[in-house]
Parts: C-alpha cells; structure tokens; sequence
C-alpha cells in the first residue's frame, strides 16, 4: 500500500458557521484559519488520502455553505482519495460524490490491518473530557485508528489524528505503521 496521509475534522465552513463551532460548542475552541498551504504540501507526499470524517461543517445551512477551496479540490482530485463520514457530514455525502467523482466515500475501511473510522457515537456524556476518555477506552488494542475528538492521541494499538484545523495534526500510515505528526514539522 501507498504512504498514506489520515486527516480528521478540517470543518471547511462558512466563517458564520466557523465562528459558531469555535465559540459557542463545547471542544470547538482553536484556530479559525484553514492549514489549506500545509495540506497542499502534505497530500503531495502521500498515495493515498483519508478524510477521516467532517471535511466540512455546515450545521444547518444546507449545501451552499460549503466553503471548497479550489487548489485543494484540484490536488484531492489527483489522489486517491476516501471520504469516511463523519458525524457532521451525514447529508453531505452526495455533495461530495459531485465534488469528488473518483473518491471512495464509506463509513469506514481496512488498510494495511488497520480499522479506520470517524469515531463518533457512543453515550452521551456531561463533559467532553468523559467523551473523550470515553473513545480512547473504548478503541484501545483494537488496531484502530480515528479521529473525532480533536485531540490526537496514541495509544496501545490505537490512534486518534486529532484535527488538521484544531490541533493541527494528522496521521499517516506506512507499511502498516501509524504515526502521528504534528504540521509544525514535530
């Protein structure tokens, strides 16, 4: 299998919607420019792209909120490129099969011996900190990796990308080996 690249939460969303999820939704805090130049850079080292989940945020705009930028669709487009759906992104499926043709979308896949998926679900919690505890347990040992909470995280056979916008991580996975990396290069 190809080097590949594993991106979770970009949210692309117009700046209403962005300002929203920042400041007014519990774990929305971070930052509100898109990594689009570091991504443009990232997806030429990979074979294979994965959007692990909520490439876009639309809340309850409809489509037209959606905000593409037009050299990341054109560079999407060059890869192999999946979709996995996340749990904002639920009616935007068909959107994307228009944006993006030739992308696998799914709920989630197998690659190289690895479970990869949102990671959403789950009972409802009263604090994010316990959600997040809560996903970290239960995919622990189980070779698989996620996104979802916005914090990476790794763990015993486990690993959570975090979120490209957020925390400004991503995974990637190389001959069976996932790591994490951070966009500042560390």
């Amino acid at each position: 299998m190809d080097k590949v690249l594993m991106f979770s939460c970009l949210h692309l969303a117009t700046p209403e919607v962005a300002r929203y999820v920042r400041e007014g939704l519990p774990g929305g805090e971070g930052r509100e420019d898109y990594p689009i130049p570091e991504m443009l850079s990232l997806i030429d080292e990979a074979g294979v792209i994965v959007s692990m989940g909520d490439f876009a945020e639309l809340l309850y705009e409809g489509t037209q909120g959606v905000v593409l930028f037009p050299k990341l669709v054109e560079k999407l487009r060059t890869k192999k490129f999946i979709l996995l759906q996340g749990n904002h992104e639920r009616h935007l499926m068909g959107l994307y099969r228009g944006v993006f043709p030739d992308a696998e979308i799914a709920k989630e896949i197998m690659i190289d011996g690895w479970k990869l998926l949102h990671g959403d679900g789950g009972p409802i919690f009263p604090t994010v900190m316990e959600y997040r505890a809560y996903i970290r347990q239960r995919f622990e040992g189980t070779k698989t990796i996620h996104g979802h909470s916005h914090v990476p995280y790794v763990g015993s056979q486990v690993m959570d990308v975090g979120s490209i916008t957020h925390s400004r991580t991503v995974g990637w996975l190389e001959d069976g080996v996932p790591r994490l990396s951070y966009l500042d290069g560390s």
